[in-house]
C-alpha cells in the first residue's frame, strides 16, 4: 500500500477514516432525526398505535432474512473482483444478485397475498380489534411487507457502494429517506387526523421511492459498469455467493430472532404499550450501537480488501484502534445512563416511562455487543463465519424460551436478562479465534 507523503498517512487508512468522519455526519443527523421522529409519531398515533407499529415493522423485518444471506454475500465477492480488477465478473456478481432477490421478492409477495387474508393478525399479534379493526390491520400489514420486499432489492445499491469503499454515500440514502419522512409526519401532525394507515404507507414508501432513484442516478452516473443487465446474470455465480452466502443467512436468522423477538413477547405478555416502553428505551441507548456501526462498516470490506493482499499487519493495528473505539464507547455509554432521566424528560415528557432498571440492562446489553460487532466484522470480511453462525444459532433457539422464563419472573426486565446472558457467550471466544487466525494457527472450526 502507497503512503501519503504529505502526512504519512496510508491511502487505504485515508479513505478509510474520511468516510467513517462523513459517515459520523451523516448518521449523526440520522440519529437526531430519528429522535424527533418518536414525539411526533406520539403525538399524531398515540402510546398503543405506537406499539403496534413498532410491532408490525419488527414482524416484518423477520422477512429481511429471505435474501438467504446474498447481500452480504455479494459485499464480500464483489470487493474481491474489484481488489483484483476483474470489471466483467464484479458486473456478473451484481447482476446475478439482483436477479435472484427479485425473483425470490416476487414469490414472497405472491405468497403473502394469498396467506395473509386467511389470517387473523389482530388474535396474532395481541392487537385490540376494537383499537384496529382485522381488515385494517391486513391492509397495513400488506403495504408494509410489501415495499419492505422491494426495498431489500433497491437496498442492494448500498452494497455496491460499500464494497467500493463509499460508506458515507450509503448512508446517505438512509438519511435522504429519512428525512422526507419527518417532514412528512410533521406535515401530517399540523393537516390530518390520527391514521396508522396512513402514517405506515408513506412510513414504508417514502423511503422506497428514494431508494429507486439512488439505484437510478449510481448505476447510470458512477457505477454504469456494474449496471444490472438480464445478459449479465449467470446462475452459475449462485454456489459461488451462496457459499458464503448461506452462513451469513443464518447469522441474519440469529440475529433476527434475538433482537427482533423481544418486541414480539414483549408485546404478547406485556401489550402493546409496554413496547412503546422497552423501543424507546432501546432506541435511546442504540445510539451505541449506532456508532459502533459507523466506525465498524467501512472496516468489513477494508478487512476484506487486506485479507485478499495478505496485509495482516494493518488488520492488526485496525483491531487495536478498534478496541480503543469500544472503550470510548463504555465511557458514553455510562454518560447516557446518568443523563437518560434528564434526557427522557426533554425527549418524550411524561407520556412514557421507563425504569432505571430497563435503562442499566439496555446498556449492558449493547456495550456487550459492541465489543463482540468489533470481531464479528473481521470474520464477516474475511468470511470466517462458523463458529459466529454455530453460537449464534444456539442463542436464537435458546433466546426466545428463555427469555419467556425469565419475563414470567423479573418481567420486561427477564427478556434483557436473557439478551445478556446469550450475548455473553462470545466475549472471550471471539478475541481467541481472531488471535489464532491473525497468526495463522487457526484449524478446524476455527477457521471456516
Amino acid at each position: 500500500m502507497l503512503l501519503n507523503s504529505k502526512n504519512n498517512i496510508n491511502k487505504f487508512d485515508f479513505n478509510l477514516y474520511k468516510n467513517i468522519f462523513y459517515s459520523f455526519g451523516i448518521k449523526g443527523l440520522n440519529i437526531f432525526i430519528g429522535l424527533l421522529l418518536v414525539p411526533l409519531t406520539l403525538n399524531y398515533l398515540d402510546n398503543y398505535n405506537y406499539g403496534v407499529w413498532i410491532t408490525l415493522s419488527s414482524l416484518v423485518g423477520w422477512f429481511g432474512f429471505f435474501d438467504i444471506g446474498l447481500g452480504h454475500g455479494l459485499r464480500n465477492k464483489l470487493t474481491e473482483a474489484l481488489a483484483k480488477e476483474d470489471i466483467q465478473l464484479a458486473q456478473k456478481y451484481v447482476s446475478t444478485t439482483y436477479g435472484i432477490i427479485g425473483i425470490i421478492i416476487a414469490i414472497l409477495i405472491l405468497f403473502f397475498l394469498l396467506f395473509t387474508f386467511f389470517v387473523d393478525w389482530n388474535i396474532l399479534l395481541n392487537i385490540d380489534k376494537t383499537k384496529i379493526a382485522n381488515i385494517d390491520l391486513k391492509y397495513i400489514i400488506l403495504i408494509t411487507y410489501s415495499t419492505f420486499c422491494l426495498s431489500f432489492m433497491l437496498r442492494l445499491i448500498t452494497v455496491v457502494l460499500t464494497a467500493h469503499h463509499k460508506t458515507a454515500k450509503a448512508a446517505s440514502i438512509d438519511l435522504i429517506g429519512k428525512l422526507f419522512v419527518l417532514i412528512i409526519i410533521y406535515i401530517l401532525t399540523k393537516t390530518s387526523f390520527s391514521s396508522l394507515f396512513l402514517f405506515s404507507f408513506l412510513f414504508s414508501v417514502v423511503p422506497a421511492v428514494i431508494l429507486v432513484m439512488a439505484n437510478f442516478y449510481f448505476f447510470n452516473k458512477n457505477y454504469q459498469h456494474l449496471k444490472p443487465s438480464f445478459k449479465k446474470i449467470d446462475f452459475t455465480l449462485y454456489k459461488d455467493l451462496m457459499s458464503l452466502g448461506l452462513k451469513f443467512f443464518f447469522l441474519q436468522i440469529s440475529a433476527i430472532l434475538i433482537f427482533e423477538t423481544n418486541i414480539i413477547v414483549i408485546g404478547q405478555l406485556f401489550g402493546q404499550e409496554q413496547v412503546t416502553v422497552y423501543n424507546l428505551g432501546f432506541k435511546y441507548f442504540s445510539i451505541i450501537s449506532m456508532i459502533s456501526a459507523i466506525v465498524l462498516t467501512p472496516y468489513w470490506s477494508a478487512f476484506t480488501e487486506a485479507w485478499v493482499k495478505n496485509d495482516k499487519l494493518w488488520i492488526k493495528k485496525s483491531i487495536i484502534k478498534l478496541n480503543i473505539v469500544w472503550i470510548l464507547l463504555v465511557i458514553l455509554a455510562l454518560l447516557m445512563l446518568y443523563f437518560d432521566r434528564s434526557v427522557f424528560k426533554i425527549w418524550f415528557g411524561e407520556k412514557v416511562f421507563i425504569s432505571k432498571k430497563i435503562s442499566i440492562l439496555i446498556c449492558i446489553w449493547l456495550i456487550i455487543m459492541a465489543w463482540n460487532a468489533t470481531y464479528v466484522s473481521f470474520f464477516n470480511g474475511i468470511g470466517k463465519v462458523r463458529v459466529q453462525m454455530l453460537i449464534g444459532i444456539f442463542a436464537a433457539i435458546t433466546n426466545i424460551p428463555l427469555s419467556v422464563f425469565f419475563a414470567k419472573i423479573y418481567g420486561i426486565e427477564g427478556i434483557l436478562y436473557s439478551n445478556i446472558l446469550l450475548s455473553t457467550l462470545t466475549i472471550f471466544i471471539y478475541p481467541i479465534q481472531y488471535y489464532y487466525l491473525i497468526n495463522d494457527k487457526a484449524k478446524g472450526l476455527f477457521n471456516k
